[in-house]
């Protein structure tokens, strides 16, 4: 049953992407246990807390990475599974998450990550803003975002007044 959930789901994200006119957009088919990921993050109000997924996956980083960039229908599955990346998996997922801040064509997970700095270790946070700031797609966005920080260290790297 866990499997078929997740291949309608993916079906529906194949059909509702953006794809270049005549081309099938390719999302690769998910192994068993990104299925039981998608499946409980799949309801749409309430889906599993992060915590609970901490059974479903010997390798959460991995999976959750791929469920959060390649399951888009609905919506809300790929960013539950990032912000579990982000809240429970933030020192493993390090790596992806400054790509998240960096990358234009991830810009959205970039906004997520810069909304929940303040639930970071400090020096995460202040890493992830500092990157932002740097290399980030939308400089003037992700400052504002930062200045909305209740951490004054973080919101300090905005240089723009506290609130």
């Amino acid at each position: 049953m866990i499997a078929l959930v997740a291949a309608l789901l993916v079906a529906g994200a194949r059909a509702e992407s953006p794809a270049v006119e005549g081309a099938e957009l390719a999302i690769p088919e998910p192994s068993a246990t990104q299925a039981a990921l998608i499946t409980a993050l799949s309801p749409r109000d309430g889906g599993a807390p992060c915590a609970s997924l901490g059974g479903i996956s010997p390798k959460p980083v991995e999976d959750l990475t791929w469920v959060a960039v390649n399951i888009t229908m609905p919506p809300w599955v790929g960013m539950r599974a990032a912000e579990c990346l982000i809240s429970d998996h933030h020192a493993a997922a390090l790596p992806t998450l400054r790509t998240w801040v960096t990358d234009p064509q991830l810009e959205g997970f970039g906004i997520l990550v810069l909304t929940k700095l303040d639930a970071l270790p400090l020096a995460t946070a202040k890493e992830l803003a500092t990157l932002a700031l740097a290399q980030g797609p939308d400089v003037e966005k992700a400052r504002k975002r930062i200045a909305r920080s209740k951490v004054p260290e973080i919101q300090a790297l905005s240089g723009l007044p506290a609130k």
